[in-house]
């Protein structure tokens, strides 16, 4: 079950994993674009209108799960998949193993039903965080699932002639979009740019962003027609600056950023 993005390209990638070892995929997905990015790895996708009121949601992929008749439930994430499956009682519960992918910051409400919370954070990093102080043994740090797109060295070399880079080394920067924003946190990276600059550093940044920013060696996107085009600037980047965590971060490491 999928209603974000980023839950999707953990969710594919967890699917193409399993479904190369002969499992059975269903996704049931409440966005067009979460729906898409599913179907364009091959995956059958349900999908229902998050406009559905949500007894009426739930009720919808309660009938598909007892029809299809699972063994796992695979939520990604426990908190905005809820909308779509919640059992209010354990004569509700599907007989089956019921599992969530998670980010760290999600454990405010830890319903009952779900048999283990999978965190996509290395096992340290999650351990580290203080802003956590978790004493379920359902929790498993499981750390990111690569994900995203394999590229040849000739489509990453394309890209970096494309992008006028020669002997620079490509940054590629996402700080969010809309309410999502983290605008100071272009200007630190500008910043940051203009003291590597006078160090002599060879550098050129593609800013992938709605705001406008005028400035030399700074290539502004505001807008990538598909997915794997964002995949495929990731592959030709040496370094990667966001605040952005599950699919930036998953998708960079399978890019060998």
């Amino acid at each position: 079950m999928v209603t974000g993005l980023g839950e999707a390209a953990q969710g594919t990638a967890v699917a193409l994993y399993a479904s190369a070892r002969g499992t059975d995929i269903k996704f049931v997905s409440t966005t067009g674009q979460c729906h898409d990015y599913i179907a364009g790895f091959g995956f059958e996708d349900i999908l229902y209108s998050d406009e559905l009121p949500t007894a009426q949601l739930r009720s919808n992929v309660n009938r598909l799960i007892e029809d299809y008749s699972p063994d796992v439930i695979f939520c990604c994430n426990s908190k905005t998949t809820k909308n779509m499956f919640h059992p209010e009682s354990p004569q509700e519960r599907p007989d089956c193993l019921i599992v969530s992918l998670d980010s760290n910051w999600l454990f405010e409400d830890m319903p009952a039903f779900f048999d283990r919370f999978f965190v996509v954070f290395p096992r340290e990093i999650f351990q580290r965080n203080r802003n956590y102080v978790i004493d379920d043994d359902r929790v498993q740090p499981v750390g990111f699932v690569p994900s995203g797109y394999e590229f040849s060295q000739e489509e990453i070399d394309s890209c970096k002639r494309k992008l006028g880079i020669k002997d620079e080394k490509l940054v590629f920067a996402f700080f969010g979009r809309g309410v999502t924003l983290r605008a100071f946190l272009i200007d630190t990276l500008l910043e940051a740019m203009s003291e590597m600059e006078k160090a002599g550093k060879k550098i050129k940044t593609v800013l992938l962003t709605d705001r406008e920013v005028q400035r030399p060696n700074v290539v502004g996107i505001k807008w990538l027609a598909a997915d794997r085009d964002f995949a495929l600037y990731l592959a030709a980047s040496s370094c990667l600056v966001s605040h952005h965590g599950m699919p930036t971060l998953a998708k960079a490491i399978l890019a060998n950023v």
